[in-house]
């Protein structure tokens, strides 16, 4: 099983909706996909799961309550082959329950939550609040790679500063934890200032900056609010195009073979699971 965090601890980058795409287009690959919710505002739960009145646990029991079984946390969500653990607003309390000085493997509990009973996955995508906290440090001592999306302003070298320091205090611990790299998302290449700070950042990162570009794309943002991928919504969209190859560069960083792109255009996306 590949855990794979999608963070960024400048918030407002898009991670939830990378991480509900790119669920997708791993899945095409005839890869099965658990995705975790790591953030209170449960963007990615709302995008996710089209019956939220029958969700009756969470992430936030899955991690404090020892009695709730792992896979009675999981819910199938509008993608198929896909679920997910869901997010609610408890999480803002998680601390107050999960204090480091009075529960000494508070910050390896969604590790050892989601081993063993759930690693029938492929893949586990986790989507991080953009913060410094348990719930983070949780994400990267259960994942094995991360990426760091970003767009193209004037704080994206900022938030990727502020995340390698993080990152790299979780590495004291997770040793093997490896980077795919810094994906740049939602870039408008009309836009000059924005080709600007990316040429800034391919000097700046060279090999670590993804192949992969997302670029601007109407398609994806309406998808998301009705619940839909960019493959559910318009298979024609140039989003549909992204997510192929950030699921080509993201199984190969992990080491993954998967289906050939001739047989995954005659797959149907289909709708909900």
């Amino acid at each position: 099983m590949k855990a794979v965090a999608i963070l960024n601890i400048k918030g407002g980058v898009g991670k939830s909706t990378v991480a509900f795409n790119l669920a997708h287009a791993i899945q095409r690959h005839n890869r099965s996909v658990l995705l975790v919710d790591l953030d209170m505002q449960s963007n990615l739960t709302d995008m996710a799961v089209s019956h939220p009145e029958r969700i009756t646990y969470s992430v936030y029991d899955l991690m404090t309550d020892d009695t709730v079984l792992p896979p009675n946390c999981v819910y199938p969500t509008v993608i198929p082959n896909v679920d997910i653990i869901p997010a609610d607003l408890r999480l803002f309390d998680i601390q107050q329950v999960l204090n480091p000085l009075s529960k000494p493997d508070a910050l390896i509990v969604l590790q050892s939550r989601i081993t063993g009973e759930l690693d029938n996955y492929d893949y586990v995508i986790l989507d991080c609040r953009p913060e410094i906290s348990l719930l983070t440090m949780n994400a990267l001592l259960a994942a094995t790679h991360y990426i760091i999306p970003v767009f193209c302003d004037r704080h994206s070298l900022r938030g990727i500063e502020m995340t390698d320091r993080y990152v790299a205090s979780a590495r004291k611990v997770n040793e093997d934890l490896a980077e795919i790299g810094v994906l740049v998302n939602n870039l408008d290449r009309r836009k000059t200032n924005a080709m600007a700070i990316y040429g800034a950042l391919e000097n700046r990162l060279g090999d670590r900056l993804m192949k992969t570009i997302i670029g601007t794309n109407a398609a994806l943002e309406t998808a998301s609010t009705m619940q839909q991928t960019v493959f559910q919504y318009d298979r024609r969209a140039p989003g549909c195009r992204y997510f192929r190859e950030l699921a080509k560069e993201v199984t190969a960083k992990c080491n993954d073979p998967v289906a050939s792109e001739s047989e995954e255009e005659n797959e149907d996306d289909g709708g909900e699971g």
